[in-house]
């Protein structure tokens, strides 16, 4: 038998060969090509469809043309509950406050206010009885020309301050105007300058008795504007209150943010205008026509809590805060009416003692969390969220799982309705304080390469990460709004029991000298730490206070911070020279009442030493 492989003969070729080459590179073909096309069809491909379902979108009805909820609707539907024109106190509003100025955030055409005013049943505001402006370029220059009178140099007094500050009355970041300056310029030039338009505007509103011999322009303002006085009362005492922005009657996908802000500037107008007036009356010993101007402001800080946003809820409790130490005011005058300080202590009672900042969190906060979401990822509109942030904005070009998002959302949501409402201030405060460390320490981007390379082949990494960039942007800061609340409501606690000590002493003579058993059968407790409230009688009134929320007894006092103004013992210290300062222990955040009461210094005598 012959050996081919040592003759030199070839063997015969595999004809099989060629193909099995052939499939190879295409093989090979298919892997470099399609590992780049699969990668890409899994990063850029279809995503999961978004289900309509309670644990995504909340509501499941009704829906928009896209086939998602029409939250606007919802909420609609929500505020007009009960309400009728007839017991809808926002129609007497709107006819004092309506047009708006021309600097507020709310400016609707002629066709808005009429849908507005058909939606509500209302007829479209004539403009006669509108609040007139104290803002005017008249005023303005009356509150220069008093200063100027105010502020003239003593030079019998060498203390007296050589410039204005309007930093020391509402945080502007301006450099002092020196004195000199500011009594001789030329006025049209002063009353244009920022540094002294923030000292002007620091005039008003007047939180505190004046007279018409201080402010002989402003008396005018106060008594020129008695119709639209009279529509506010009237809108205080209607039961309820439904004013809907547009943008809820013409709701579009991701427009729901925008109606958070409409509105808001009239209500803080008239709060202002109350005030003023309020002080007014008190200045002249008109503390029943005092009374009735604040009541008028506790209830319209009610109303104010009909909107379902955190924001409505922080105007509200800023003007139930701005009606407090004028209350107060009149609590610690003998001359106040027992009939007067009942009017205000049942206004007080009437407020509603439901966490306003947990019915925001569960529609208006919720709703509006959902709808930018859902604009994000259905019409990949980031500017929803008012934010351009890379990781979102890259987010919505891949295919991503948006149910993952939108069940995120609503259980964010439903954790901070559980935290909100736990009747337990302390482990509220816990609960609030894990949830913020939790939000600040989400991964809004990848960290190395492996994680980015998971995001990059999964859609459930990418929906997990849009979540976090999306509850970053969207949530709320709840610890600093819940605590705003609380301070609200102790200081409204402080000021109900200072009127049943005002209504004591009335029909006493003398305030007692502890408030159980003279003024109540058990000793009330705070409303943080379920301390008893501290009262220490003075040699002209008393000290009452709550020891805060550090829960340490700091003798009534506390530092500035986001708790109010310095105070020693009740004291509020309005220079920041005062001595008393450094009497304040540290991290002292009491809150005080005090009588006599303080009477706060016009910024005219704020500045005298």
């Amino acid at each position: 038998m012959s050996d081919s492989r040592a003759s030199g003969a070839s063997l015969p070729s595999d004809p099989k060969a060629p193909r099995r080459r052939w499939i190879f590179w295409l093989l090979l073909g298919l892997v470099l090509l399609g590992t780049p096309a699969a990668l890409l069809l899994m990063v850029f491909g279809p995503g999961p469809s978004i289900r309509v379902a309670k644990e995504t979108t909340h509501l499941t009805t009704p829906l928009l043309a896209d086939g998602y909820p029409d939250y606007g609707a919802a909420l609609l539907a929500a505020g007009r509950v009960g309400v009728t024109p007839d017991n809808n106190g926002a129609i007497p509003f709107l006819q004092a406050m309506w047009p708006p100025n021309p600097d507020g955030w709310y400016e609707l055409s002629d066709a808005e206010i009429a849908l507005v005013c058909k939606t509500i049943g209302a007829p479209v505001p004539a403009g006669g009885t509108r609040l007139k402006r104290l803002d005017t370029p008249e005023n303005r220059l009356a509150t220069l020309r008093l200063l100027r009178v105010r502020l003239k140099p003593d030079p019998s007094n060498p203390a007296k301050p050589t410039a204005i500050d309007p930093g020391g009355f509402d945080g502007a970041l301006y450099q002092p105007v020196p004195l000199e300056e500011f009594l001789t310029g030329p006025e049209e030039v002063a009353v244009q300058d920022g540094r002294v338009e923030a000292f002007i505007d620091a005039c008003w509103p007047i939180s505190r008795p004046w007279t018409r011999d201080e402010l002989p322009f402003v008396a005018d303002w106060v008594e020129a504007n008695a119709p639209a006085f009279a529509l506010l009362e009237e809108a205080a005492r209607r039961e309820q209150w439904w004013l809907p922005p547009v943008e809820l009657i013409q709701f579009e996908r991701g427009k729901l943010v925008e109606q958070q802000l409409n509105g808001s500037n009239e209500m803080r107008e008239a709060a202002r205008a109350l005030v003023t007036r309020a002080g007014y009356d008190g200045g002249a010993g008109r503390h029943t026509e005092a009374a009735v101007g604040l009541v008028t402001l506790l209830r319209l800080s009610q109303h104010g809590r009909a909107r379902p946003t955190l924001i409505d809820q922080l105007i509200a409790t800023a003007l139930e805060g701005m009606a407090h130490s004028q209350i107060q005011g009149l609590a610690s005058d003998p001359a106040t009416p027992p009939a007067a300080l009942r009017a205000l202590a049942e206004a007080l009672d009437a407020l509603d003692a439901r966490s306003p900042m947990a019915q925001a969190i569960d529609l208006g906060e919720r709703y509006w969390m959902l709808d930018a979401t859902l604009d994000v990822a259905v019409n990949h509109n980031v500017e929803a969220v008012e934010m351009d942030l890379r990781p979102l904005d890259l987010m919505v070009y891949v295919s991503c799982d948006w149910n993952i998002v939108l069940s995120d959302m609503n259980a964010w949501c439903d954790r901070c309705l559980a935290a909100l409402q736990n009747p337990s201030w302390t482990q509220r405060e816990g609960e609030l304080v894990a949830m913020e460390a939790a939000l600040n320490a989400l991964p809004v981007a990848p960290s190395n390469f492996r994680e980015a390379l998971h995001i990059a082949v999964s859609q459930e990494r990418r929906g997990e990460l849009a979540s976090a960039v999306m509850r970053n942007l969207l949530l709320p800061p709840l610890g600093a709004v819940a605590r705003t609340t609380d301070r609200i409501e102790s200081n409204r606690q402080l000021t109900r029991v200072a009127i049943d000590l005002a209504l004591y002493r009335a029909a006493k003579g003398a305030y007692p000298e502890n408030l159980t058993p003279e003024v109540y059968p058990t000793s009330p407790v705070d409303l943080l730490q379920q301390f008893p409230l501290v009262y220490k009688p003075l040699e002209e009134g008393y000290l009452l206070y709550t020891v805060g929320a550090n829960g340490n007894d700091e003798g009534g006092s506390r530092e500035e911070g986001e708790w109010g103004a310095s105070c020693y013992e009740g004291r509020e210290l309005t220079s920041d020279t005062d001595l008393l300062h450094k009497k304040i222990p540290t991290g002292a955040d009491d809150l005080s009442v005090r009588t006599p009461w303080q009477v706060p210094p016009g910024p005219w005598e704020a500045l005298s030493p």
